[in-house]
């Protein structure tokens, strides 16, 4: 019997897996779901679901009667709750929950690294503006970038010039009820890190880790202030970047006792080397594992199920690099200009394109848009696979060729 946590987003494949292979699932909600992630909740998948109201114990007592093997977090409002229920039921695969707030709370993080004398940003937790301000003065760089300590998706991280840009993003995010449904009580004060940022995907088994893939992502700053990927593209595990960015999560799922189960990073690599930006005890949200299944042979979602459901597998590649059958580029859609989503007119065409795998999108037909400023209010996004690399590119350039068009009419520019 398999117990998770807040099954939601990416975890609803969680079950679907565990299903597949003859493990019965719980379900176990943390808190109320909050409204991105109701959609992908499906109750008919587990036997059972319970909620939680803040006694561990007695949520504890009531999960023991199915002979729980494992406890998984389905997204990151799942965390916490998941450290502790694995821990109070002597799970195999439990890990140290001395450590569980510091994989959560991203100021925790940080400072955990510093004690392990891993490289890590700088940074200041404020529960005032003139602290953050105060905090700023010194550092003597531009831009600093402000966020909560435990949100998701990017949800309210400000890329900061001035003072008084400053002070409006600390107003946005202070008390703000955010996508995981905590109150921002404090404010994080963290440095600009220049250079290429990566997603790596790890899952380990006992201490033993493999990675299962490695993306670039390449960034848009939109209104030249907010940050907001644009694309991920899949990176040749023969990459010495890949080699690099490995090592360093190693050390790093180390630190924060990440032991078993999957973690998904956001690193910076520097001119100094790779800086962590934050890192979830979870699988990799919004993304589609049959595709990267296909890219990959496994994908992310595919074993950390195996690596709860067959250790031995993670073990026996745990000294192996993964694989690329296709290459891979993950497109992120944005809105460009406000208005009512009436579907995309050019996606015929996109889909005839021959590395077209899969379109998600994030809006109804007839939903109000607003210009992007981070990963909750995208529109859509995008896979493209191919074995020839150059292909590959060629199709992304041509369907950015019909993006471009999209928008002009759009905003009634001539085309």
């Amino acid at each position: 019997m398999i117990i998770v946590v807040d099954g939601y987003s990416t975890g609803k494949h969680i079950v679907r897996d565990m299903n597949t292979l003859g493990e019965k699932c719980i379900h176990v909600q943390s808190g109320e779901i909050s409204p991105p992630h109701k959609a992908s909740y499906r109750p008919e998948d587990y036997i059972h679901n319970y909620k939680y109201n803040g006694d561990k114990l007695d949520l504890a007592e009531k999960l023991k009667q199915h002979k729980p093997t494992a406890v998984i977090a389905g997204c990151e409002s799942g965390v916490l709750l998941a450290d502790i229920l694995s821990s109070i039921l002597g799970c195999k695969t439990a890990n140290d929950l001395s450590l569980s707030e510091s994989r959560r709370d991203k100021y925790k993080m940080q400072e955990r690294l510093r004690d392990c004398d891993i490289p890590c940003v700088r940074q200041y937790l404020a529960d005032s503006l003139k602290g953050g301000l105060d905090w700023c003065s010194k550092l003597k760089t531009k831009p600093v970038v402000l966020k909560p300590i435990n949100s998701a998706g990017a949800e309210d991280v400000y890329f900061c010039y001035t003072e008084d840009e400053i002070e409006i993003a600390f107003q946005k995010i202070i008390g703000k009820k955010n996508l995981i449904g905590e109150i921002n009580k404090v404010v994080l004060f963290q440095e600009y890190l220049l250079g290429t940022e990566y997603i790596v995907n790890t899952v380990g088994t006992g201490g033993k880790y493999f990675v299962a893939d490695v993306w670039r992502c390449d960034k848009k700053f939109l209104n030249d202030r907010t940050n907001v990927t644009d694309i991920e593209v899949l990176c040749s595990p023969d990459s010495p970047e890949v080699r690099v960015l490995s090592d360093y999560a190693f050390t790093v799922l180390e630190a924060l006792g990440i032991k078993n189960g999957p973690a998904h990073f956001e690193i910076m690599l520097t001119e100094l080397g790779p800086i962590l930006i934050e890192v979830g005890a979870r699988v990799q949200g919004s993304i589609q594992s049959d595709v990267v299944k296909k890219a990959t042979g496994h994908g992310h979602l595919a074993l950390t199920v195996a690596s709860y459901a067959s250790p031995s597998v993670i073990e026996k590649l745990s000294s192996t690099p993964y694989k690329v059958d296709e290459w891979m580029i993950r497109c992120v859609m944005h809105c460009q200009h406000p208005g009512v989503f009436n579907g995309y007119d050019f996606l015929n065409e996109v889909q005839s394109l021959s590395s077209f795998q899969e379109y998600t999108q994030c809006l109804k037909v007839g939903d109000s848009m607003v210009v992007t400023t981070d990963f909750s209010n995208i529109t859509a996004m995008i896979d493209f696979t191919n074995p020839c690399e150059s292909a590959l590119w060629s199709d992304f350039n041509e369907f950015r060729v019909l993006e471009a068009r999209y928008w002009q009419k759009q905003i009634g520019l001539e085309v």
